[in-house]
């Protein structure tokens, strides 16, 4: 019998000093209320979560441990009787490299990727040159402002962003300056937005689910998420798992819980990001495909085809 801590940051108590009015709040409680409901399904693993005590009302139950303070996740002292923590941490301000870098250094185990890993994942400069490096096809970065083409389009985004945070399609004679430690630029990819939910373990990974992202931009041409459509079929799924396979021999020690984003253009795929966590799609995976993601802990083995429903979830 595993015992596992989940400590799902927004609603466990990582925004303890602020408002609870996050931007991806919503989102956090899709991700709790997935994890709650799959690993109360599962006799074979003992949970705890960490809760902010202000959605306790909503969330709290005998498995909740109720965080009135700050800095409650970093007393070592609360994962003595836990096995494994399953964090599920944003990388902005390098959050979730921090977290993953405490565990390491107490020696706590977790269902997460190396803090190595995270922090070129999180840093979106250091995973462009990651791509580079490993000839993974991924937008070109704009290092050298001089080289901006007026009549091209760009888009400039948070070097440590989470969450489409600030996501804006900008043309080349709009673009006079920027601050290149918060933010980056890359070339436009005209395309279709996808994203792919994987399991990693012992150097393998499970695809679980292609997922379509429906992009909405508004007036200045900032990008959200509008809505995920969760194992969306994908023709060219073939050279998907040929670059996957790519990531994987160059990234050999990813563990536990991937979501990848990529854009499909007419002739090209282009991976565009890589988040070592859970991700807002993993959330209905048992709806569509009937995985229970906590079980993956206890068979990686598991072999699930790409088929089955579809499953919308609206974020705007």
């Amino acid at each position: 019998m595993k015992n596992i801590l989940i400590y799902e940051y927004i609603t466990g108590g990582g925004i303890i000093n602020e408002d609870l009015t996050h931007d991806l709040l919503y989102e956090a409680k899709l991700i709790l209320e997935s994890l709650i409901n799959d690993f109360s399904k599962l006799k074979t693993i003992d949970f705890k979560y960490l809760l902010d005590y202000r959605l306790k009302d909503r969330y709290g139950s005998s498995n909740s441990i109720i965080v009135k303070e700050s800095d409650y996740n970093l007393t070592p002292d609360i994962y003595k009787n836990f096995n494994y923590v399953l964090p599920v941490l944003p990388e902005s301000h390098n959050i979730l490299y921090h977290y993953s870098r405490f565990l390491e250094k107490n020696k706590i185990k977790k269902i997460l990727s190396s803090s190595e890993i995270i922090k070129v994942m999180s840093d979106k400069k250091l995973f462009s040159n990651f791509c580079k490096k490993a000839k993974i096809k991924h937008p070109l970065l704009i290092s050298d402002i001089s080289k901006i083409k007026k009549n091209k389009l760009y888009v400039i985004k948070d070097r440590f962003g989470v969450g489409c945070s600030r996501i804006q399609i900008i043309s080349g004679k709009d673009l006079k300056h920027f601050d290149s430690k918060k933010y980056i630029i890359q070339e436009y990819i005209k395309g279709k937005s996808f994203s792919a939910s994987i399991f990693c373990s012992k150097g393998n990974f499970i695809i679980l689910s292609f997922n379509e992202h429906q992009i909405k931009k508004n007036k200045n041409n900032y990008i959200k998420i509008n809505k995920i459509i969760v194992n969306r079929n994908i023709s060219n799924h073939p050279k998907i798992c040929g670059l996957l396979n790519k990531l994987k021999n160059n990234v050999s020690s990813l563990s536990g819980y991937i979501g990848i984003d990529f854009i499909i253009t007419d002739d090209d795929i282009y991976i565009i990001e890589l988040n070592p966590r859970i991700t807002t799609s993993f959330t209905k995976l048992n709806s569509t495909l009937g995985i229970n993601i906590a079980g993956l802990i206890n068979n990686s083995n598991i072999i699930t085809p790409i088929c089955g429903k579809t499953s919308r979830i609206n974020l705007l």
